[in-house]
């Protein structure tokens, strides 16, 4: 990195953290490690919001999505759009910091996110070479990182209002629902059948297909483009070093079943 786009990058994260601060007091702040699911869930939201006031025609997209909830790592300033009429809510990376008070944290299995992340910064960040295995002992983005981001989050006792959405659940509506009733936004169980089938894996790929066609910028699919770049090494390396951490945040029944799964996807 040269000394320009050092202090560009310098800018830019001292000028998200005092947005941040400024506005933790009235949003909510929908976090992850990169590619477990927020912006599937952020895009589900819009849907879902517009579903309940009657309008049918718009929808969350790659395309509108910082509208509605401003994605404050890539520069997004704005406060967003209250939805439902209670909330605002912004979007970001960032670990977990003091002067949050209300978060929603979006969770994903670490054999899957490693997979989609190593692809994204390799196919479209480019910022970085080597092997999915280098990529796992990369301190900056890999293992380490993914197990310091989630307990960055789970050992902040300043949280006034904390939750945590499971990516594998939300796609099947059970953590949606969950989160509905929990913040006290209407449940309508048509609509978010409606809202899940829009952004299902099929739906999302379509859409994405048409962004990219429309987009000369961006050739990158974003949705249903992950390939499986795991070995026998890698899958063992992921369940020792994430073992613990997985079955604190799904149980340990479901972090056993998370390891056998993706053995299978060997054979």
């Amino acid at each position: 990195m040269n000394i320009t786009n050092f202090h560009n990058a310098l800018k830019n994260k001292i000028s998200k953290l005092i947005f941040l601060k400024n506005s933790a007091h009235d949003h909510i702040l929908i976090t992850e490690f990169p590619k477990s699911g927020l912006s599937f869930f952020c895009m589900l939201l819009i849907t879902y919001h517009h579903k309940l006031k009657g309008n049918l025609e718009v929808e969350g997209t790659l395309f509108n999505q910082n509208l509605f909830i401003p994605d404050v790592d890539v520069g997004y300033r704005n406060q967003g759009t209250k939805l439902f009429n209670k909330f605002k809510f912004l979007r970001s990376h960032t670990r977990g910091l003091d002067f949050i008070k209300r978060a929603i944290c979006i969770v994903r299995n670490p054999f899957d996110v490693m997979c989609s992340y190593y692809r994204y910064s390799v196919e479209k960040e480019r910022n970085f070479i080597g092997s999915f295995e280098d990529f796992l002992n990369y301190k900056k983005i890999g293992l380490e990182a993914w197990k310091k981001y989630h307990y960055s989050w789970l050992e902040k006792n300043t949280l006034n209002e904390f939750i945590l959405l499971k990516y594998e659940d939300l796609k099947k509506g059970k953590d949606f629902e969950e989160f509905l009733k929990i913040t006290g936004i209407e449940i309508n169980n048509r609509l978010i059948d409606e809202s899940l089938n829009i952004h299902s894996i099929t739906n999302a790929k379509k859409t994405n297909e048409l962004y990219i066609k429309k987009n000369p910028l961006n050739n990158f699919l974003f949705t249903g483009g992950t390939k499986n770049f795991q070995t026998e090494r890698t899958i063992e390396k992921i369940n020792t070093e994430t073992y613990d951490l997985r079955a604190e945040l799904y149980g340990k029944d479901i972090a056993a079943r998370q390891y056998e799964d993706a053995k299978k996807t060997l054979v």
